[in-house]
């Protein structure tokens, strides 16, 4: 399967918060690849899977443009997509997201000037609610003199 087949196909069927939360980025050097825990985690009732060590078992989900989204459980060992590869991809959306927030929030000024620490905690945790609060009372948005 291609990379944008398997983009396409998790878009389609993502990976649930919870298998997101099992995924890790992880750097060799520049090279990235995640590492994700293994869903019998012990926590739904099926026995706990750890190694020989007694670690809980993790699966490395690597990509490069010759072979693709690599993952080494059982099924990447077969070529198949499992979902090791829909959690790393979608945790790595997550991670890119975020990134792209923090660099729009970081850019944001107030009349002319970078925002405080304090403007930009109220801009990134403001809710819906806090949005549409000035036009349900239909007034016009205050406008601050610099």
């Amino acid at each position: 399967m291609l990379a944008s087949q398997v983009i396409e196909y998790t878009h389609s069927h993502p990976a649930t918060p919870d298998q997101i939360g099992k995924a890790h980025k992880c750097f060799s050097g520049s090279t990235s690849f995640y590492l994700v825990e293994t869903s019998q985690d012990g926590l739904d009732g099926r026995p706990l899977q750890v190694d020989e060590d007694g670690a809980l078992i993790e699966y490395r989900v690597s990509y490069s443009k010759k072979m693709g989204f690599r993952c080494s459980c059982k099924a990447g060992e077969h070529a198949k997509l499992c979902w090791h590869v829909r959690a790393a991809i979608g945790c790595e959306e997550e991670v890119k997201a975020a990134m792209k927030e923090q660099i729009a929030l970081s850019s944001l000024n107030v009349c002319g000037k970078p925002a405080d620490q304090e403007t930009l905690t109220r801009v990134a945790n403001a809710t819906p609610q806090d949005t549409n609060v000035l036009g349900s009372m239909h007034i016009k948005p205050f406008s601050a003199r610099c």
